[in-house]
């Protein structure tokens, strides 16, 4: 992971391998799945591939859910499939080659226990978290992932 994708999640800042991600969009049609956990907001219809579309705001349980011209869809490529993750706003591409990680693990967090963090670094004054994208797409209940497979 040479450039990392930032972006906002409520007051927090993530961060992801861009060479993950395809694209991004600010309000793709969704439809949604009954029966499914609260962060997946549906699916979507993605150049003749049904993709899940997650809040990653409920997912990792920040309070501002109110909607702003900032948010958009992040289109990522993940080993399992394709995955579309709403975040607040997309700030920039940056390089991390010269970024020091938390290595003794002391910004430990809760999302960090359930895997969903891979790690922790500073930028700036800002602390940001990297995320796991396999974690996230697995985090999809059964049931939408079965919606994939009937469709494909």
């Amino acid at each position: 992971m040479n450039q990392i994708l930032t972006f906002k999640v409520g007051p927090e800042s993530f961060c992801l391998d861009v060479h993950c991600v395809t694209g991004i969009e600010q309000a793709p049609k969704i439809t949604s799945v009954p029966l499914s956990e609260k962060h997946l907001l549906g699916m979507m219809n993605l150049r003749g591939q049904i993709i899940p579309v997650i809040d990653l705001r409920i997912l990792f349980n920040q309070d501002n859910q109110q909607k702003t011209k900032e948010q958009c869809y992040i289109f990522i490529h993940t080993a399992k499939g394709q995955i579309a993750c709403l975040v607040d706003a997309v700030y920039d591409v940056v390089d991390c080659s010269n970024i020091k990680f938390d290595q003794d693990n002391n910004l430990a967090t809760t999302l960090q226990k359930e895997g969903y963090i891979e790690n922790v670094f500073k930028l700036n004054d800002d602390i940001i978290f990297i995320i796991n994208i396999e974690k996230i797409y697995s985090s999809v209940s059964s049931i939408a992932a079965d919606s994939i497979k009937i469709a494909s």
